[in-house]
């Protein structure tokens, strides 16, 4: 039996800023989770993530 891992993935109140935990697992299902400090009702979104930065193939370039 394989076993399966969750992963935990840290969020923040947008009402209060108070540190919350929520899952990936909750997240790929879109959930709503609630702040235990205010009561704030947060919808979860699964967005996929920004595209990478292209690094140029030319190695004539200065990174500062």
């Amino acid at each position: 039996m394989q076993r399966r891992f969750n992963i935990l993935v840290p969020l923040s109140c947008p009402h209060c800023q108070a540190e919350l935990m929520s899952t990936l697992d909750q997240v790929q299902r879109e959930e709503s989770v609630r702040c235990a400090w205010c009561g704030t009702t947060i919808q979860l979104q699964n967005e996929p993530p920004p595209p990478a930065m292209m690094m140029p193939e030319s190695q004539d370039f200065l990174v500062l």
